[in-house]
């Protein structure tokens, strides 16, 4: 797989990712997209990752991570603004709770199976 293929692979989802859930939900739902597209778009990665030219295998390693680190950030954001202007009770809590802790799981993804891709390269 060409560099600029798997480029496009890291840089699409999380790009309409976020878009397209703010268009289309709300709430719990809102973030529950956000992380099942997440997730997709984590594992797709990952599996592109083994297909790319071995001189940027390496480098597939690290991208892994930052989109890890990436949906980590965009999940917690969109809970943020979720939240902007409305009184915090325990049902807000719940969602902000819910949606933290999906999106710590695509950063623990993201950096568990990016380092070992990045070392694996190193080691060969």
């Amino acid at each position: 797989m060409s560099r600029k293929l798997f480029q496009a692979v890291y840089l699409l989802p999380i790009l309409l990712g976020p878009a397209v859930a703010f268009w289309f939900f709300s709430g719990k739902a809102y973030e529950t997209f956000l992380f099942w597209w997440g997730i997709g778009h984590m594992i797709l990665l990952i599996l592109t990752s083994f297909l790319v030219e071995s001189g940027y295998k390496n480098r597939a390693g690290v991208d892994v991570q930052y989109a890890g680190y990436i949906w980590t950030l965009i999940g917690v954001g969109a809970i943020l603004l979720s939240f902007s202007g409305k009184e915090i009770d325990v049902k807000l809590l719940d969602i902000f709770l819910y949606g933290a802790g999906l999106a710590i799981l695509t950063s623990i993804l993201g950096w568990t199976i990016g380092g070992w891709l990045e070392n694996r390269e190193q080691a060969h």
